[in-house]
């Protein structure tokens, strides 16, 4: 079949661009995304023309993904329906998922040597985000709370976890080199990816170590050992044992440890603390699913609502009521707006791509599947640990980052004859 040279570069533009300037520029991950989304749509439209695959094709053998990125949709139209509203808004994000899948499709037709050149969007991503973070906070000393005010303009929690998950990634990606120099490149990804841990450590943000224990796994994975599940639980007992002592051990985290020890302890007396708050935010979500199990209270309108009336009965402080709108956690956000339909939702989307990705894994593929499926788990189980203290998906610029990386990801790990016998990149010296 025809390949589709002629995309490569209209669609590597914005999928390079989406992870390297997400961190820096608000607008950028939404204008990457709807144009991925067009270019898709475009070549769906004349595909036979094209010389593409057969999109019927696409659907019968992802038809597992298709179910689980659909499904968040169909749940937010139940749960419209029910209540007779409408949130652009939240359908925005919805479709973020579900539009995913035109854009694998899509990017299923590329040349895989070109397409591996993600990898350099994602470190520059992590060295812009880092620079950033280090520039605005111990630099300048403009505080942790700068970030809701530039770059992506989001709160210090949902930037130090992309940035975070970028650093991770081009640390996973030491498992291979697509440049010619390739103490060059290991060096720059050690580099960048060490920047980046440490401008995550200067935003004093807890719930972004939880990702290590996966990386920590994933890592000697991407450079050639096999994936084995029995040392699966142990692996990630021990990485999570010495995250532990990690922050322990290290004074800001340590005292960010011990901030959160203080707000439990004085919860009563002071609620409105950080820990305090999503306390109060995580019981009144559970309480708005109890009401409403089954589809939910509808959207982030009625969560306020709710929020509103639970002042008054003293369940949260008029504070929480006044400023908060959602309870920075996507599982209990997806629970109590859209019952458990939307948790059933949010779950497949997370797993179903990890299971692609794990299964991948255990065939001991060579680096040109194997860095990939790496880096595509480790999205999948790092936004599933980041939801638990954090609304991941509260924003429409944050969406992309997922459901665009994801789907690249899988792209890229997808075996082919060419690519099943013998190795297209050259592995690093560690595989």
């Amino acid at each position: 079949m025809k390949r589709p040279v002629n995309l490569s570069l209209p669609v590597l533009v914005p999928l390079l661009a989406l992870p390297a300037l997400s961190l820096a520029f608000k607008p950028v991950s939404q204008i990457c995304f709807y144009l991925l989304v067009l270019l898709a749509l475009a070549a769906l439209a004349c595909h036979r023309r094209l010389g593409l695959s057969s999109p019927a094709a696409f659907a019968r053998e992802y038809w597992p993904l298709c179910v689980a990125l659909l499904l968040p949709v169909a749940s937010l139209a139940a749960t419209f329906t029910y209540h007779g509203i409408f949130d652009g808004r939240e359908l925005e994000k919805k479709l973020g998922l579900a539009l995913a899948l035109p854009i694998f499709w899509l990017l299923l037709q590329l040349v895989p040597e070109r397409l591996r050149h993600l990898q350099w969007g994602y470190l520059a991503g992590a060295g812009i985000g880092a620079g950033m973070a280090i520039t605005l906070v111990p630099i300048l000393g403009l505080g942790r709370n700068v970030f809701s005010h530039t770059g992506i303009q989001v709160n210090a929690v949902s930037y130090a976890n992309l940035l975070m998950l970028l650093g991770l990634a081009s640390l996973v990606s030491l498992g291979w080199t697509l440049s010619r120099h390739e103490k060059l490149e290991m060096a720059a990804k050690l580099a960048v990816g060490t920047l980046a841990l440490y401008a995550t450590l200067v935003t004093e943000t807890r719930s972004s170590w939880l990702a290590v224990p996966a990386f920590a796994i994933l890592l000697p994975v991407s450079m050639g050992k096999r994936l084995l599940l029995r040392w699966l639980v142990p692996g990630l007992l021990l990485a999570t044992l010495l995250l532990g002592l990690f922050v322990w051990t290290e004074p800001t985290l340590n005292a960010r440890l011990m901030e959160g020890v203080h707000d439990l302890a004085t919860f009563k007396q002071q609620p409105d603390t950080s820990l305090g708050i999503r306390l109060q935010l995580w019981n009144a979500a559970w309480h708005m699913f109890l009401q409403e199990p089954w589809l939910g209270i509808g959207n982030p309108v009625a969560f306020h609502r709710f929020l509103d009336a639970y002042a008054l009965s003293g369940q949260v402080t008029p504070f929480v009521a006044d400023n908060f709108g959602e309870p920075h956690n996507d599982y209990l956000a997806a629970l109590s707006m859209y019952g458990l339909p939307g948790l059933l939702a949010l779950l497949l989307a997370y797993t179903v791509p990890a299971a692609y990705f794990i299964r991948r894994l255990r065939q001991h593929p060579p680096a040109a599947i194997r860095v990939p499926a790496c880096l595509g788990l480790l999205w999948c189980l790092s936004y599933m640990v980041f939801s638990l203290p954090e609304h991941m998906f509260r924003d429409t610029r944050i969406f992309p980052l997922y459901s665009v990386m994801v789907v690249a990801f899988l792209a890229l790990s997808k075996p082919a004859p060419a690519t099943a016998a013998t190795e297209t990149v050259k592995p690093s010296a560690h595989a």
